[in-house]
């Protein structure tokens, strides 16, 4: 009985790993995600300030479901969900690590809600109308060209800020009867981004670097306005538009 407990414990996730959960952070979590944004990281910081300190000191385990709700439902209702997507993502880098033998905390858990007055309003998705009539609204604006990209790539406000017309390669859809061109396709090369904390820096992620297709309706627009050069969304003074 005594070997069986002892292979059982020997084999346990974690146990005898050397780590508290504030060490993994610290020596593993941190420098191993250099990949992602000094802003990124920032939030992970100030979010991991507000991990149960008795969690940190001890070993590098994953706790009951219900000791994590009761946790959840005394943060603040706009702090919750941040704060735990950094508590997911540091445990699962040590699944990723060899720490756990299955991904912790895969059943959901449920957040505080916002009361009263400071109750969050539903978020108004955008339809084809309201769309189009931002795109006559921003002519002739600052806005324009960050606008066109934003809304028809689908790019981050940062991404959209940072990028460039080296960026933008057009390519002819379609002619008409003198061969002059009528409708444009255009393809952005999403290769960077824009933070408060970093200025101009890499795309959020690794992955975040891609090629986005620009339909027509969007293309034309932005091809009208096209330049050799330079930022496309441009500041008063020629320079590239902060945050």
């Amino acid at each position: 009985m005594l070997d069986a407990i002892y292979d059982e414990l020997g084999a346990a996730p974690c146990l005898n790993s050397g780590f508290t959960l504030e060490r993994y952070f610290q020596e593993m979590f941190l420098p191993g995600r250099s990949d992602l944004a000094n802003q990124t990281l920032e939030t992970h910081k100030q979010m991991w300030k507000h991990v149960p300190q008795q969690w940190k000191d001890a070993d590098l385990v994953e706790r009951d479901h219900d000791e994590v709700q009761r946790w959840i439902l005394t943060l603040a209702p706009g702090v919750a969900p941040t704060v735990m997507k950094t508590f997911r993502a540091v445990n699962n880098a040590a699944w990723y690590d060899g720490y756990f033998k299955e991904k912790p905390y895969k059943a959901p858990f449920r957040y505080p809600r916002l009361r009263g007055r400071r109750a969050k309003k539903r978020i108004t998705v955008w339809n084809a109308r309201m769309v189009a009539q931002a795109i006559d609204t921003l002519e002739h604006t600052d806005f324009y060209g960050l606008f066109l990209c934003a809304a028809g790539a689908g790019l981050r406000r940062g991404e959209a800020i940072a990028m460039d017309w080296e960026n933008v390669e057009f390519e002819p859809e379609e002619w008409d009867d003198d061969g002059n061109v009528i409708h444009w396709w255009a393809r952005l090369t999403v290769d960077g981004s824009v933070s408060a904390i970093d200025g101009e820096t890499d795309t959020k992620t690794v992955e975040s670097y891609r090629i986005c297709p620009l339909a027509p309706i969007f293309a034309d627009r932005l091809h009208r306005i096209a330049r050799a050069s330079g930022p496309i969304a441009r500041s008063r003074g020629n320079g590239r538009m902060s945050l």
